[in-house]
């Protein structure tokens, strides 16, 4: 989690919410989708970018095949089109996790394959094989194809698939909820609601850098890794993992408040 570390995503946090504040065209959804897609091209580079932004693109147009089939009793088609694509998304994000590891593997890709893009969609499965992306894209399927809610434009779903803020360690965000964002009256930052924000970020930060990382070093020094050699590290690794997703967790909640895009609780 050394985003968190960066001067720069600080910048581009508080930059995100002054945008948000100015009254541009659109709906928030699509506003917050388009500096998000600004500021994942800006901290992880436009291969990332324009990787989730094809993604994105080629899930909008495949669940608007399948809604727009929806009516139609041969559901053959539909069914076979979401099969092939989950397939698709699995064997790509499969490749991509068992060669995590492996710094030749993009050497030897492009040898076996000169025709593959691996310079520009391995950075995206990168991305993508965070699990929370793929967790929301279940979440999306369901509501639009099970449960019947509109599906929002490609731009307004980057902002809910890949959302800067909950890249890294979730929490999972309701694609319902966030759809209704657009239809709730912009509530303005009152006193309350700024105390709110500042007690997640700090308390989020605290979690983080204080309780979590003086865990790692007071028991395995600056440098070390957390190994598991014996019980008590097994312990200390789930201490040492709750606050420190629970850190992660509030500071997203924190920034999600403040741009008023819904990020729920992920570690209470």
């Amino acid at each position: 989690m050394t985003i968190l570390t960066n001067p720069l995503f600080w910048v581009l946090a508080i930059a995100v919410y002054i945008l948000l504040l100015i009254r541009l065209p659109g709906s928030l959804t699509f506003r917050f989708g388009l500096f998000n897609l600004i500021t994942l091209t800006i901290l992880l580079g436009w291969e990332v970018s324009i990787g989730v932004l094809g993604f994105v693109f080629l899930t909008w147009i495949i669940l608007n095949l399948i809604i727009s089939h929806r009516t139609n009793p041969n559901t053959a088609g539909p069914f076979l089109l979401i099969l092939g694509f989950f397939i698709l998304l699995i064997f790509s994000f499969s490749i991509h996790k068992l060669n995590l590891a492996n710094p030749e593997f993009s050497f030897q890709l492009k040898q076996s394959a000169p025709w593959f893009p691996a310079e520009i969609l391995l950075p995206f499965f990168a991305t993508l094989s965070f699990s929370y992306i793929f967790i929301r894209f279940i979440d999306l399927a369901h509501s639009c194809i099970w449960k019947n809610k509109s599906l929002i434009d490609p731009i307004s779903l980057t902002g809910y698939l890949a959302p800067f803020h909950m890249l890294v360690a979730g929490p999972i965000n309701v694609y319902e909820d966030h759809v209704q964002v657009n239809d709730r009256p912009d509530g303005s930052m009152t006193p309350t609601r700024s105390l709110i924000v500042i007690n997640e970020i700090t308390t989020g930060l605290f979690y983080k850098f204080v309780i979590a990382e003086g865990i790692r070093v007071y028991f395995y020094g600056f440098n070390g890794n957390i190994l598991m050699d014996e019980w008590f590290d097994c312990l200390i690794l789930v201490i040492y993992a709750f606050f420190d997703f629970a850190g992660y967790s509030k500071i997203a909640r924190g920034l999600g408040l403040l741009y008023g895009i819904p990020t729920p609780i992920n570690f209470n």
